[in-house]
């Protein structure tokens, strides 16, 4: 498996690569389950 170093992180966000592009019916379902899990009260 590779690793994700800092200066990966770094590049793609100086360069905005790779655009990862997913389905919209898969993007509406993602959205749904973190905006629930953003939605638990944290104690």
């Amino acid at each position: 498996m590779k690793l994700t170093s800092l200066e990966d992180v770094l590049l793609s966000l100086q360069t905005m690569s790779p655009v990862v592009t997913v389905a919209d019916d898969i993007r509406v379902k993602a959205k749904k389950a973190l905006d629930r899990m953003l939605a638990i009260p944290r104690d």
